[in-house]
């Protein structure tokens, strides 16, 4: 099965790649498999967030975590479409849970498709809108080939531009030369959740987000400056 068979199914606001299992570290391979243990191909998905507001998490007990936001919920209606279509060609599919963790990181497994790359920010960054993407990600039984062949070569499309102004933008000095310190990210998330949470909704920290060069930023519906 190629890609450009079920690209059709991704509105043009989102984007589309897959790469072979064998691409993923063994302890990646090992919980994936746990999901799905014929999976043979990785789908990752992203959504372009075009506007603060599509990352407004809101309380909803349909939604794994009891939240979800408007980027999540329109690209969950993407994967689960794909889906349905492979499912109906006999591939067994399995969409990774999210949000709250699920033993495999969404970006690490995205930065191995040729969408793009982990940034000095530790965040996933798109070849196009820079941090400003939405991931999620599928697992199928189905060999899913493309055209390009970059990752499964070791070519890489560097994206990130260096710059250090993530590092130096961060509220919690999570971020440094080759370091990331998950702990003081969640900590300061945490603080910055209380300070922005209105009437249920929440909006997370964008400080590293916004002063990325790499990608337009989108309007925002907070001031964090």
């Amino acid at each position: 099965m190629n890609l450009d068979e079920i690209k059709s199914f991704v509105p043009e606001c989102c984007d589309i790649d897959s790469y072979d299992i064998s691409l993923c570290s063994q302890e990646e391979q090992r919980i994936l498999r746990e999901f799905s243990p014929g999976t043979k191909s990785i789908v990752v998905f992203g959504h372009h967030i075009e506007s603060s507001i599509e990352w407004m998490w809101f309380p909803s007990k349909a939604e794994r975590g009891n939240c979800t936001c408007a980027a999540d919920l329109h690209l969950k209606a993407a994967v689960e479409k794909v889906a349905g279509y492979l499912c109906c060609r006999d591939k067994a599919c399995t969409i990774l849970p999210y949000p709250d963790p699920c033993g495999v990181l969404f970006k690490s497994l995205a930065s191995k498709s040729a969408m793009g790359e982990l940034g000095d920010s530790y965040l996933f960054l798109h070849k196009q809108w820079g941090p400003w993407i939405h991931l999620r990600v599928m697992l199928t039984e189905a060999e899913v080939k493309k055209d390009s062949i970059a990752r499964a070569t070791g070519e890489r499309e560097e994206v990130c531009l260096y710059c250090n102004k993530c590092i130096e933008s961060c509220p919690g000095k999570a971020i440094g030369k080759d370091y990331f310190n998950g702990l003081l990210c969640k900590e300061t998330q945490d603080r910055i959740r209380c300070e922005l949470k209105i009437r249920g909704y929440i909006w997370k920290c964008e400080k590293c987000l916004r002063v990325c060069p790499v990608g337009e930023v989108p309007e925002g519906i907070i001031n964090h400056a």
